[in-house]
């Protein structure tokens, strides 16, 4: 995950560094194994979920994020505690990094940045093609979308949702707040894996798996640049710890 021969020093502030890990099916060995890398509040947190499904996200989720911020600091992972905000929120306990986490299905994605903020998020496409599209899409949007190639337009939508998704979380809001009007300007139908913006002060950059199945999207303040969203085995990151 690391790349070879790059310090935690040369991470520049205000430059993301993005992961997503496409989750194994849960087994209890499994749940015995991440167990060791969660401290004794977070497992009494993460047991409380009923399905395995969902404990399995969560601690992943936790992992990623400690992982991120020891190599953003050049600390170790064990001594990156994070703390919760009033809404229940992942926060680091250093006050000039931010740090962001989402799931969704198979996937968990995490993002962390130092001196700047950062909100992250993942959806599955046919999850977010059975939404209503008025509901977070601006009129200029739902135009630009029914002007694209009709292969492309839930993968449009998708893309969308997940942006505005990542951006409410960087701005600290609501899930549904505002979506409308953090729009973006589509212009074509899309034909790569990729989107990205500069745009309201701030970076947007969405991609999708390699099956097309879901889209991962973060923001943050900060230059827009090349950010990759790397997708990793979730065996290299427990390697990596």
């Amino acid at each position: 995950m690391r790349p070879p021969g790059y310090e935690s020093s040369e991470w520049a502030p205000r430059e993301p560094f993005v992961v997503a890990v496409r989750l194994p099916i849960p087994t209890p060995s499994l749940s015995t194994t991440l167990g060791a890398f969660l401290p004794p509040d977070e497992q009494a947190r993460i047991s409380r979920f009923r399905h395995a499904d969902d404990r399995l996200r969560s601690a992943f989720g936790h992992i990623l994020m400690r992982y991120l911020l020891g190599t953003l600091s050049g600390r170790s992972w064990k001594a990156c505690r994070l703390v919760r905000d009033q809404r229940g929120r992942p926060r680091p306990e250093r006050q000039d990094m931010d740090v962001s986490v989402a799931h969704s299905g198979e996937w968990v994605i995490a993002g962390a940045i130092r001196d700047s903020r950062i909100g992250v998020d993942v959806e599955r496409i046919e999850d977010v093609a059975r939404a209503t599209l008025t509901t977070y899409i601006s009129d200029d949007e739902l135009a630009d979308i029914a002007a694209c190639n009709s292969r492309h337009r839930d993968k449009q939508s998708a893309a969308l949702w997940c942006l505005k998704e990542a951006e409410g979380k960087l701005l600290g809001v609501g899930i549904t707040e505002g979506l409308r009007e953090r729009s973006f300007p589509l212009r074509e139908a899309v034909q790569s894996r990729r989107w990205q913006w500069q745009i309201r002060g701030r970076s947007h950059v969405a991609q999708m798996d390699s099956e097309q199945r879901y889209i991962l999207a973060v923001c943050w303040e900060g230059p827009l640049g090349p950010v990759p969203i790397d997708l990793v085995p979730w065996e290299l990151v427990l390697r990596d710890l």
